[in-house]
């Protein structure tokens, strides 16, 4: 941003490290500010067309491998007929409560819905993380249903690391597939206080790190 008005520099992206991208060709000149301007590629609602419903998006993540974009938060009710055939398909296709943890798939260029599940139970369920590995979709979150899909050796599921509701809000941990059809693993963390889990980031398939947001005193490992 010049004298003269805004003026384009020759800039191109480099990878300096690995996970960390910056610029190069930047000729700078400490007499004027230097803006990177993005230019908005595209933006899509989700409501179908209903004013009565309401998503809360919470977390997002691309997937290279399958080129979709993974999102993750909650809705108040049923999704419209729109997405009947991505959603039937889920792992949970049907709106519980009053809120339901909601994950779906776009293409990149957000023109389509390929992928949508439900994850909940009677009350109040919010997903607010999401991570991917190569294998699996990772969501975090909080919920106060005690009917909440935890997984068990007697639904055919690995068993959870906590299968019991503590009461309040309890943070969970769930692992889906990639076309989001199978619930593989879910887990309530925390006890009887007010616990939410953030964030989830994974490491490998078989290694993820969580933070969870607790009022309680936690067992020790």
């Amino acid at each position: 941003v010049s004298a003269k008005g805004k003026q384009l520099l020759p800039v191109q992206f480099t990878q300096n490290l690995p996970g960390e991208i910056g610029f190069t060709g930047i000729q700078r000149n400490s007499k004027y500010p230097q803006v990177i301007d993005p230019d908005l590629l595209w933006g899509t609602f989700f409501d179908g067309g209903n004013a009565s419903f309401d998503e809360y998006l919470y977390a997002i993540e691309y997937s290279v491998d399958s080129q979709l974009v993974y999102c993750a938060g909650a809705v108040n009710m049923q999704v419209s007929v729109l997405y009947t055939a991505a959603l039937s398909a889920g792992a949970d296709s049907t709106f519980s409560a009053s809120t339901d943890a909601l994950i779906y798939t776009l293409t990149k260029d957000g023109q389509f819905v390929n992928n949508i599940t439900y994850l909940g139970g009677s009350n109040e369920d919010v997903a607010i993380g999401l991570a991917l590995s190569r294998s699996f979709v990772y969501v975090s979150g909080y919920t106060t249903s005690s009917d909440f899909p935890i997984t068990k050796l007697s639904n055919g599921g690995y068993p959870a690391f906590d299968s019991i509701y503590h009461g309040g809000n309890d943070g969970f941990i769930a692992v889906f597939s990639p076309s989001l059809d199978t619930l593989l693993y879910c887990s309530y963390l925390g006890g009887d206080g007010s616990d939410k889990a953030l964030t989830v980031r994974a490491i490998a398939d078989s290694v993820f790190c969580i933070s969870l947001a607790s009022q309680d005193t936690l067992p020790e490992t």
